[in-house]
């Protein structure tokens, strides 16, 4: 039996918003209310859904005051914020000029600043509301200056291992370059403004290791690509099979 309670067109909206996402607190609602239009006791909608008898009432009272508009109504208030409009300012300019990595370290921030206590939950809600989002800044690649270093190497590298090797021609000169083992970086997630980019400057990316004799003319590449462990461990015995040391 149905209509004890709901009129028809009610009746279908509410069961097509109990198939939707929404609030559980309203769902609770509609359910007792649907129990309700089918002739349950108050008694027996509370014993089916785990709540008091009382409460099954009162969500009668509330659509028969205001209809299914007032059931979908949550009249929660929350209490005044703990910061001010000043200091909630203050909060935003620090955080547009230094990017904090948890909302626990913004908490320390205010704490030091203002003396007020915030958990990192609360904290976390404070800076979505004020517009902050926590994400990952866009890393950019380096760009190396190559006139910079082919004067380098010209001028201040290569000639003097050329005259040590000229001077005595019967040890072995090995020349390494680039060679220094380090995984790609992974930039941190950080509270950034909605909308806005940061950019963290990178200098990872391709590395070659490179490895010569130079009274032999010989010559090994191994190129490491974000410098693998096993790559890099590849390339040494590489070059040991070559000159063993």
């Amino acid at each position: 039996m149905s209509g004890a309670v709901l009129t028809p067109e009610d009746r279908a909206y509410v069961l097509a918003a109990m198939r939707r996402q929404g609030n559980s607190a309203v769902h609770r609602r509609m359910n007792a209310l649907l129990l309700l239009d089918e002739g349950w006791t108050a008694e027996r909608v509370a014993e089916a859904l785990f709540i008091d008898a009382e409460t099954v009432c009162a969500h009668r009272r509330l659509y028969g005051a205001a209809g299914r508009a007032g059931v979908e109504r949550l009249a929660y208030v929350g209490h005044a914020a703990v910061l001010s409009e000043a200091q909630v300012t203050e909060l935003s300019a620090e955080l547009s000029g230094r990017v904090y990595l948890t909302a626990k370290a913004v908490c320390g921030f205010v704490a030091a600043r203002f003396g007020l206590a915030y958990t990192p939950h609360a904290m976390a809600r404070l800076l979505g509301r004020i517009g902050y989002v926590w994400k990952r800044p866009k890393v950019m690649p380096a760009k190396a200056d190559a006139e910079a270093q082919r004067a380098f190497l010209d001028g201040t590298l290569l000639q003097p291992l050329m005259a040590t090797a000229e001077a005595d021609p019967a040890t072995p000169l090995l020349f390494v370059d680039a060679t220094h083992p380090a995984y790609d970086a992974h930039p941190a997630q950080g509270w950034i403004r909605r909308g806005e980019r940061a950019v963290l400057p990178s200098n990872h990316g391709r590395v070659a290791a490179r490895q010569r004799t130079l009274r032999k003319e010989r010559a090994v590449f191994s190129y490491l690509l974000a410098t693998a462990r096993h790559s890099f461990r590849r390339a040494q015995r590489r070059s040991t099979r070559l000159r063993p040391l």
